[in-house]
């Protein structure tokens, strides 16, 4: 079946019909842009099905970092790590690495994420709704933010920490850069 073969993330469909078998020939048709088609003879089918995955693999490589790259911002402070929270980003902040300090992160900015949206509701004359579940277009309940941002890792490559930083969860002096974001 073609969609289960599409959600299991395979790439490539090939496609093989009558008209195919007479041309000795298959088609091959890339899941990744949905509009490439390519006709592989049978006899190149063992080194063309190579090149095309490993095409396929660069392709939504290169497309997924350019989206992480662009969803990614480097703050240094409070206000600035919540706005970029809540353009659904990730934010690389300084951070001294204590534990008590992370759990802080995530429960004032949880605090900070339901007093926005208790002032937002009230004003357009509204209760605020906190429960972290909402109601799509179609009307189905989904999951919105949590509003509480948590640690996703401390990145191999490093940016320069700049001698005084101080760490954005508690103004200790920061030890290293990690990446906060928010749970869906």
């Amino acid at each position: 079946k073609y969609n289960d073969w599409e959600m299991k993330g395979v790439p490539p469909c090939v496609e093989l019909g009558p008209k195919d078998m007479e041309k000795k020939q298959v088609v091959v048709v890339s899941r990744v842009d949905r509009k490439t088609k390519i006709n592989v003879e049978w006899k190149a089918f063992d080194t063309e099905i190579p090149r095309l995955l490993d095409a396929f693999q660069t392709g939504l490589y290169n497309r997924a970092k350019a989206d992480l790259d662009a969803h990614t911002k480097q703050v240094t402070k409070w206000d600035d790590f919540m706005n970029a929270l809540d353009g659904r980003n990730i934010a690389l902040v300084p951070w001294c690495g204590d534990a008590k300090c992370e759990k802080n992160i995530k429960t004032r900015s949880g605090t900070w994420a339901d007093e926005q949206e208790t002032r937002r509701a009230a004003a357009a004359g509204k209760v605020a709704d906190i429960s972290h579940e909402d109601v799509n277009e179609a009307g189905e309940k989904v999951e919105k933010l949590t509003g509480a941002a948590k640690s996703l890792c401390i990145p191999f490559e490093q940016p320069n920490l700049p001698a005084g930083t101080l760490c954005i969860g508690c103004a200790a002096a920061a030890t290293t850069w990690c990446l906060f974001g928010r749970s869906y």
